[in-house]
């Protein structure tokens, strides 16, 4: 099996070398192709991550193509980002429809990312497309209330019918997952990869996969009910070896695949009758704001979430409820 695995990556990048023999250097198709071969800057991101660069390549290589990337100027960079927030689309009278400013922001930040790798392989000086004026959008704000929480895991706990008729089996490792989620906000893919070496019966030590600010290992205490969860898994589990994930694929025996895992708790979901508009990523940003309005303090909440902690990417994640007012409001006037 190795063997074969090794085989088709050799054949990959053969293929990919063959492909690229026709990019002249310096291009942006060139500089794209050397990105994704880079095992820093590209293999090193998870599936997902890669499945959005390769995504925002792609638009970018549609619009710059042939381009030489040392010929970039701030210009240019205002134009493109104005082609990929007006769009391709056009409607009845041949007029542009606009794109989302999310998706043009999205686009912008990996163009932006993908002329710093242009720096590091001395094709520019310094990034032209820094600090370029572009629209805000709002972040998420969307978070589980407890009871939806609750619902998620017992109905992932209990299966049923399909509205086909056909048997839905129990999933205790999306019941798990989203137990785990809620109480230590930890990201998805960190999550799939927990195994029992890192559960001392009380928490969870963890270094987070993508690295945030602080760099640092997190010890991540569980509720009791949680503790129990992760318990009964370990005890039904056929892997007792500390290296044995804990969340597991209960069809394949084996550890998760991230998009998988997402389309199967997407199910549960809606199976549970959970607003359509909430991921299991807005698990985190519940968690945290959970703690914010608890009167956690950010020193606090980081040794949670892994940020620094005057991190702005905070104010991405706890979003202060009444609770937090009323709570600032009875600490001035007891003062008084």
């Amino acid at each position: 099996r190795r063997a074969r695995e090794l085989n088709l990556e050799w054949d990959r990048l053969r293929i990919s070398q063959t492909e690229t023999q026709n990019i002249e250097h310096g291009d942006f198709d060139w500089l794209i192709a050397e990105f994704q071969r880079d095992p820093t800057w590209y293999k090193a991101k998870a599936a997902a991550t890669r499945d959005e660069i390769d995504y925002c390549f792609n638009i970018i290589s549609s619009l710059l193509s042939s381009g030489k990337v040392r010929a970039i100027q701030r210009t240019q960079c205002r134009a493109f980002y104005n082609a990929v927030r007006v769009g391709e689309k056009k409607d009845d009278n041949g007029n542009p429809i606009p794109s989302s400013a999310h998706r043009a922001n999205k686009v912008y930040k990996y163009f932006h990312r993908l002329l710093n790798y242009g720096i590091e392989r001395g094709l520019l000086e310094y990034n032209p497309a820094s600090r370029l004026q572009r629209e805000t959008t709002l972040g998420r704000d969307q978070v589980y209330t407890p009871e939806e929480v609750q619902v998620v895991i017992d109905t992932a706990l209990a299966g049923g019918k399909a509205s086909s008729g056909n048997h839905i089996p129990p999933r205790p490792s999306i019941a798990l997952a989203t137990k785990i989620a809620y109480d230590t906000s930890l990201p998805r893919q960190d999550i799939l990869a927990l195994t029992y070496a890192q559960f001392d019966g009380e928490a969870f030590t963890v270094k987070q996969i993508k690295e945030r600010g602080a760099h640092q290992e997190l010890w991540l205490p569980l509720t009791p009910e949680c503790i129990a969860m992760v318990q009964e898994a370990r005890d039904k589990g056929t892997d007792k070896l500390p290296s044995a994930h804990i969340i597991i694929n209960e069809e394949t025996g084996k550890r998760y695949a991230e998009k998988p895992f997402s389309r199967i708790h997407r199910r549960f979901r809606l199976r549970a009758g959970i607003r359509d508009d909430l991921t299991f990523h807005d698990l985190r940003r519940t968690a945290l704001t959970e703690f914010g309005n608890s009167g956690a303090t950010n020193a606090e909440i980081v040794k949670f979430s892994g940020h620094n902690i005057n991190s702005p990417v905070l104010k991405d994640y706890v979003l202060p409820e009444r609770e937090a007012a009323l709570r600032g409001a009875n600490k001035r006037w007891k003062k008084q």
